[in-house]
């Protein structure tokens, strides 16, 4: 069954009377924008991954100096953007953000133009695969290094790593595969590749159906050299054998002993 979203977003300013729900009175130079947000597939939101915690709507356009930007509880149904600027080609983006922080779908409306009073407009949210078990700046022991992917299980997705300049597909070591299909129960999927050398590398993972991609940044380090060597005590003749000690106290050292 397919899901319908509806977002309704509060603006971060209010003018008093200018295009609010309550009176729609025409203000010059701004109105107001009612966003309708649709997903393009069934979603279950009972999966940690895919809990939207906020939705985030940016504006910009001509006239526009920084983007406009305003975030919701993920729990919003309907809501309105107040005081955007009026004009034509006005850009509308709109993120589902995680409990992670990351966007887990995306979509924007292009060439809306915004009159004074009430407008409105209807964004396509498409899914965007995120890395599950990865996050920025992580240290991994390259003999233990899988990636899991989160995504719509009827999107293939594709996993590209960069290392020192150089772009490679990452395959999965046992079925020679670079697509990964996510489990239609869990929404995740995984792939675990050969050895990797010890290093930084970049990873982006990219919806081949829709183009939607998300990159993470790790460092990989060597396994097999990971556990520090263990200590052991040194005896008592063992700390007395260095050579940086005279004769003399070696045979002080010797008779206290006996």
């Amino acid at each position: 069954m397919k899901i319908k979203f509806t977002l309704f977003v509060a603006a971060l300013l209010v003018l008093s009377g200018c295009g609010s729900p309550g009176s729609r009175k025409n203000c010059d130079g701004v109105g107001a924008l009612e966003v309708v947000v649709k997903a393009d597939a069934p979603f279950s939101p009972n999966i940690e991954h895919g809990l939207t915690e906020i939705y985030r709507v940016s504006i910009s356009g001509d006239g526009i100096d920084e983007d406009m930007i305003s975030e919701f509880s993920g729990d919003a149904e309907e809501g309105v953007v107040e005081d955007v600027s009026t004009g034509a080609n006005r850009e509308i983006v709109v993120e589902a953000i995680n409990l992670n922080g990351v966007a887990t779908r995306i979509g924007e409306a292009h060439a809306v133009r915004i009159g004074g009073g009430l407008n409105s407009v209807e964004v396509l949210l498409e899914p965007v695969p995120v890395f599950a078990n990865l996050r920025d700046g992580g240290v991994i022991p390259n003999t233990r290094f899988r990636i899991r992917i989160f995504s719509d299980p009827s999107h293939p997705i594709s996993i590209d790593g960069t290392s020192a300049g150089d772009l490679f597909p990452v395959v999965d070591a046992a079925n020679n595969l670079m697509e990964v299909y996510s489990d239609e129960s869990t929404w995740l999927g995984s792939l675990s590749p050969n050895l990797l050398n010890v290093g930084e590398y970049k990873f982006e993972a990219r919806d081949l159906i829709n183009g939607r991609s998300s990159s993470v940044t790790v460092t990989l380090i060597d396994g097999n050299n990971t556990k520090p060597a263990p200590f052991v005590a040194a005896s008592s003749a063992d700390r007395y054998s260095s050579s940086s000690i005279s004769t003399n106290t070696l045979m002080e050292v010797i008779k206290w002993k006996k």
